[in-house]
């Protein structure tokens, strides 16, 4: 349902790539064993809750890597007040969401508890449906950074029932507010991907479409990858997903990808990849291929995001 609120426009490039961030802070608040704060409780509170799901370690919770919208300026979360006081709502608010993040076009849709009477408050009256902040699209105003805009750049948001959508271009929120433009449903490569991470337990994932050819690797060609992160029975596994062109590449990839984790080493730094991973299940079905990796003690959470944005061993193809 999520990726029916991400307009193409939005969420592909000009070159056809594809960078989707998600995640459920709900769920991940149960996997990592932490009692979700009321939305209104006090800043120390909500800083408990949220700092161990983002990475933070504390005593008896399980290390997390939840992802947050970049609608939320996380590094300033401190200044939760401020934020919430210039937009109208805030991370506490927010239950689960989708990003698309292609420089410089950034676009949120999350779903929670918002409240219109307050971004009003805090925006203004809306004009065709949504609320703007003051400027042209992407336009940069070092002048006037804010704590929601670090970069002074204004914001479009736009309300439907409990889902909110938060992005720079114009041209995005008023497709999103009038239904109107294909969405990344209609990608048959993302959806095959994200239809695969919804049957496992993942808290927070990544989905991703970009040139992943290379002459070393080991995998066959696949279009569309995603990786996720979930906790079963206290231990932390990563969702890696292939979308190929073809069901014979799907299949081989699976023998290809054990092979990965038995015998190779990572590319950014020559660790074993023995030592981080071991096989918890691979599988191919039709063109798609899902396998679960558990972390071993010397492995963290983020592994998975650090793989892909490095364009690691998992993340190439011949």
């Amino acid at each position: 349902a999520l990726l029916q609120q991400v307009p193409q426009s939005a969420g592909i490039g000009e070159d056809g790539s594809i960078m989707l961030s998600t995640a459920d802070l709900n769920a991940a608040s149960e996997q990592a064993g932490v009692q979700r704060p009321p939305a209104t409780s006090s800043l120390e509170d909500q800083l408990n809750w949220v700092m161990p799901l983002t990475g933070v370690l504390r005593d008896g919770v399980v290390q997390m890597a939840c992802l947050v919208p970049d609608a939320v300026n996380i590094q300033q979360i401190a200044f939760h007040d401020e934020f919430t006081d210039e937009v109208g709502w805030n991370l506490w608010q927010v239950d689960t969401f989708i990003n698309s993040a292609l420089p410089p076009a950034s676009f949120s849709a999350m779903t929670g508890r918002f409240d219109q009477e307050s971004l009003d408050a805090a925006l203004g009256s809306q004009t065709d449906g949504y609320w703007s902040t003051p400027g042209e699209d992407y336009q940069l105003d070092l002048d006037n950074r804010t704590v929601s805009s670090p970069l002074g750049r204004p914001l479009r948001m736009a309300l439907t029932d409990t889902t909110l959508a938060v992005t720079l271009a114009t041209p995005d929120i008023q497709g999103w507010v009038n239904k109107s433009g294909a969405t990344m449903a209609e990608d048959p490569g993302v959806l095959a991907v994200a239809r695969a991470l919804d049957g496992q337990n993942i808290y927070s994932a990544y989905i991703a479409r970009n040139d992943f050819q290379n002459n070393g690797a080991v995998l066959r060609p696949f279009d569309t990858v995603g990786v996720g992160v979930q906790v079963v029975d206290g231990k932390t596994e990563l969702v890696l997903v292939y979308h190929h062109d073809s069901e014979s590449a799907s299949t081989a990839n699976v023998d290809a990808l054990k092979t990965l984790v038995a015998s190779r080493n990572l590319l950014n730094n020559g660790a074993p990849i023995a030592d981080l991973l071991t096989v918890k299940d691979v599988s191919s079905s039709g063109k798609t291929l899902t396998a679960t990796l558990e972390l071993t003690s010397n492995a963290r959470p983020t592994l998975g995001w650090n793989m892909l944005f490095q364009r690691d061993v998992f993340f190439i193809h011949s």
